[in-house]
């Protein structure tokens, strides 16, 4: 058995390393982006085009982070309060400071989920422009500015989720003696530094509530107003410069796709981060009197993790294409190497930590992996058009696009059946293989694992979802700036975009699948650090907590779609008042080819709508779990006070799998209609392209507003509950 002092070496050893390796991705992330941004855009004519849609993104950013500030500012108000008064007194963090801690927690949070946002939709226009200047050159130089461009974003995410974590907490230890003190009084130390470590998680859920719901809601209503008032009606193609819509649809692919994926992976690693200390905390109360000993396996998932910036990083690099190959074999390159990579790190940091003890470990990371990239890839196939659900959508459309729309829907609810199937089998398997080794809690430890190990893929996943968006938009800026584009720059980017439309609904579903696995494992932390939060399933309460968490993801996910149909018919009457004054011929407005439509009209309409009556509706998922929590402490402290803690669980569980379901559903129902709007060409029947313009509207709706909505409102309640659970259950 080795002596303290060389375990505590060994401590501080493998946090540098955590934090080494987590700046390193940092500064690759900073370089490649800065390495694009010296390239230049092109012409004056896309210098024109790029002033004006950073102006666009600048105005709505700019009101999102005056939201975020807002929200964040109140929110850590309630948190110092709460803090002060109801937090646990100890002898090592006084109330004052745990009620400091947690609201810095909250603020950095929030900030570091704003700042996100901001960098990730300005970037994804700059790549964009310069994708569609790599064009003109080869296919090789378009998908690699489009994955690069997309992976410095994705990779800024990844790492700014543990910096922004890891850097005022271990601060927070080190001012306390942590690092020098005895064991056990650094393990005490440990577990109330993890105690308000979950304010950072809940403040990332912040942001990413405000910049969801505001992006997809001012997407959806320029890319509806676009498809069903310009294009269905008026025969303007989509990406026509007369038509009122385009640069509000343009501006809608940065804020409101490649911006809120970011943000959403950035919740998700938060999360997940915050996830993997109170289970290393649980581990620690366990073993107070000899922590040391427990360290290696406390640390094993945080080490996983850490290795995300590289195996990211080395998956971007390798991306490449010909002019003659299949685009998506590149990216599908950069997924294999990505998991190779990430199957490399886990098997050495295993070894290395646990010695002969890492086979269990290791064999139950590798499963996550698999089962995760497996599950993902059966959501791609839906854009397939060599599988039925295509086709029949396809088929369906000649009936018309209501009946279209409901094969679709029908295609997307199976679609989420083998998903969680492939899911639910290997987190199962995973727990099942680490409970037969002799570490305590060794079930909830390998599911942890699971999750460290299929988040450490997540940057590339994202890289890939953020491609889409990006080649999408370069498309659109070839389409309005034909000039500063050759019909070779355009058939490229048309092949990049087919690629990228591909790649993102394969990056969705892994996305929307760690999101949903991040809820249910905080439920098990939840559940790790208290006996009597065991689930007791069928006690009426503790069912009716379950179906509680299953109705917010539905009543949120409702609201989002309602506000998101909302803003987009505003501008489709926008759109329609513009164009009304032209003569119609076949039931098709002629617009004269020197019409110059109002863009501003459009925007303004977007962006006002985007933001209408976001904060109460933020706040009432906040409060849910805990207004649920007040009212089971009072009515039951006395009768059956464990059913107060059950309920959380329950709650949590029930929310996360039901979120994941609706979520993989939602993709589904996007990625057939929208795939079969995609087959629509233009020798197509005019009945039938007006169809799938109707299923892409559709699909907009719910795949970019619905369903990540739901899921990160689950989230959100699952970071107010590890937040509040140390007040009342400490």
């Amino acid at each position: 058995m080795p002596r303290s002092g060389t375990q505590l070496r060994n401590l501080v050893t493998q946090f540098g390393l955590i934090l080494a390796l987590e700046f390193c991705g940092l500064v690759f992330a900073l370089v490649l982006s800065r390495v694009l941004a010296a390239r230049d855009v092109g012409g004056a004519e896309l210098r024109r085009i790029s002033s004006a849609l950073a102006r666009a993104v600048d105005a709505f950013v700019q009101e999102e982070l005056r939201l975020i500030a807002v929200a964040a500012g109140v929110l850590a108000a309630v948190s110092f309060g709460a803090h002060a008064a109801l937090a646990p007194a100890g002898a090592v963090l006084s109330r004052l400071e745990v009620a400091f801690w947690a609201a810095l927690g909250l603020g950095s949070g929030a900030a570091c989920g704003a700042l996100v946002a901001r960098l990730s939709a300005r970037n994804a226009l700059g790549t964009s422009l310069r994708v569609l200047q790599s064009a003109g050159t080869s296919m090789d130089a378009a998908l690699a500015a489009g994955m690069r461009g997309a992976g410095a974003t994705a990779l800024f995410a990844e790492v700014v989720s543990v910096i922004g974590l890891a850097l005022p907490f271990s601060l927070l230890y080190a001012m306390k003696g942590g690092f020098s003190a005895e064991a056990p009084v650094a393990a005490d130390l440990y577990i109330a530094v993890a105690a308000v470590s979950p304010g950072f998680a809940l403040g990332a859920c912040i942001s990413a509530l405000i910049v969801q719901r505001a992006g997809s809601v001012f997407h959806n209503a320029g890319d509806i107003a676009a498809d069903l008032a310009g294009e269905r009606d008026a025969g303007l193609e989509h990406d026509d410069v007369k038509n009122p819509a385009v640069v509000a649809d343009l501006v809608g692919d940065y804020v409101g796709v490649a911006a809120r994926r970011a943000v959403d992976l950035f919740t998700s690693a938060t999360l997940t981060n915050v996830t993997i200390l109170l289970v290393g905390a649980a581990l620690v109360k366990q073993h107070r009197e000899a922590p040391l000993a427990i360290l290696p396996v406390v640390f094993l998932p945080a080490l996983v993790r850490a290795f995300s910036g590289v195996s990211g990083a080395f998956a971007v690099m390798t991306v490449r294409t010909d002019e003659s190959s299949d685009v998506a074999t590149g990216l599908w390159r950069g997924q294999v190497t990505n998991a190779l990579v990430t199957l490399g790190a886990l098997f050495g940091a295993a070894h290395w930590l646990l010695g002969n003890r890492a086979s269990h470990f290791v064999l139950a990371g590798a499963v996550g992996i698999v089962g995760l990239s497996l599950s993902s890839h059966i959501a791609r196939l839906r854009s397939d058009k060599r599988f039925p659900a295509l086709r029949d959508t396809s088929e369906a459309m000649r009936v018309g696009d209501a009946a279209a729309i409901a094969q679709g829907l029908s295609s997307g609810l199976r679609a989420s059946a083998l998903p969680m199937l492939v899911i639910g089998a290997s987190v199962g398997a995973a727990a099942l293989i680490t409970s037969r080794s002799d570490v305590p809690l060794s079930g909830v430890v390998g599911v942890v694992l699971v999750l460290a190990a299929v988040s450490c893929t997540n940057p590339y996943a994202l890289a890939l979802g953020s491609f889409g968006a990006i080649v999408d938009a370069a498309r659109g800026v070839g389409a309005i700036a034909p000039t500063a584009s050759s019909p070779e720059a355009a058939r490229r980017a048309a092949r990049l975009d087919d690629a990228g439309f591909a790649g993102s609904a394969m990056a969705q579903a892994h996305l929307f699948a760690v999101a949903g696995l991040s809820a249910v494992t905080a439920a098990v932390a939840v559940a790790s650090s208290n006996t009597e939060a065991v689930v007791n399933v069928l006690h009426p309460v503790v069912l009716w907590c379950g179906a509680l968490g299953f109705g917010v993801a539905l009543a949120y996910a409702g609201d989002t779609l309602r506000h998101g149909v909302s803003n987009a018919r505003g501008v489709t009457l926008e759109v329609e008042r513009q164009l009304r004054a032209f003569p119609r011929e076949r039931g098709r407005t002629r617009v004269p080819a020197d019409f110059s439509p109002s863009y501003k009209a459009c925007l303004d309409l977007s962006l006002s709508g985007a933001f209408r009556r976001i904060l109460p509706k933020v706040f009432a998922v906040v409060a849910t779990p805990l207004l649920l929590l007040a009212l089971l402490r009072v009515v039951l402290t006395k009768a059956e006070p464990a059913l107060a803690s059950q309920g959380l669980v329950a709650l949590l569980l029930v929310a996360g799998v039901s979120a994941l379901a609706l979520g993989l559903a939602g993709e589904g129902t996007r990625v057939t209609l929208a795939a079969s709007r995609r087959n629509a060409r233009p020798n197509t029947p005019r009945a039938d392209v007006e169809a799938a313009l109707g299923c892409d509207a559709f699909a907009d709706a719910v795949g970019h507003g619905a369903a990540p909505a739901a899921l990160l409102a689950v989230q959100a309640c699952a970071a107010t509950t590890l937040a509040a659970f140390s007040l009342v259950f400490p």
